[in-house]
This record gives C-alpha cells, sequence and structure tokens, in this order.
C-alpha cells in the first residue's frame, strides 16, 4: 500500500484537504521503518481520519495498477528528458544568436 500515492490523489480530487494529507503522512513517520506494516498504517489512519470516513476513503482510492514506484521512476525519467530537450533547444537558440 503506498500511502502518500493514495493521499496525493485523494488530495488532488478535493476528497480531503492537503492539510490532512500532511497530517496523517507525519503521522504515519513517526512509526519505525519496521513497523509500517497494513495493520498499523491502518489504525494510525483511524486515529487521524476516523474509522468510518478510512472506510469511505479506501472505497475512493484506485488499485495500485502495477508497480506504482516504476511508474514514478518512468515518470520522472520523461520529465528529466522534457527538460534535457528545452535545456538543448534554449542552448542552440542561444548560440544561433550569438552569430554574426
Amino acid at each position: 500500500m503506498n500511502v502518500r500515492f493514495c493521499l496525493e490523489h485523494l488530495s488532488r480530487q478535493h476528497i480531503i484537504s492537503a492539510v490532512e494529507a500532511a497530517h496523517v503522512m507525519t503521522s504515519l513517520k513517526e512509526l519505525e521503518l519496521e513497523k509500517r506494516d497494513r495493520r498499523r498504517i491502518l489504525l494510525r489512519l483511524i486515529d487521524s481520519l476516523g474509522r468510518y470516513r478510512v472506510k469511505e476513503l479506501l472505497r475512493r482510492v484506485p488499485p495500485a495498477g502495477g508497480d506504482i514506484k516504476r511508474r514514478d521512476a518512468y515518470e520522472l525519467l520523461r520529465r528529466l528528458a522534457r527538460l534535457e530537450g528545452k535545456a538543448s533547444g534554449l542552448s542552440r537558440a542561444t548560440n544561433e544568436a550569438k552569430l554574426p
């Protein structure tokens, strides 16, 4: 379960506020890494948002279609490639402007 992804998705959809998402993440970060299992994460979510609300929110979260970290890595690479392309174009335009 990628909680950060889910919270960001719910926040972008205006289902929870950015403040609520940040509060939940702060609470979860207090858990030691080896204690971040599904049960403890759900208990922290319930403590922060309430049992009924968590049940409703879990119904709204999209299924994790594939490896989220892999998808994020590919998205980062695509963005970097676009930035590199823009920088390359800017560099060419600058060099061409310097020609007599």
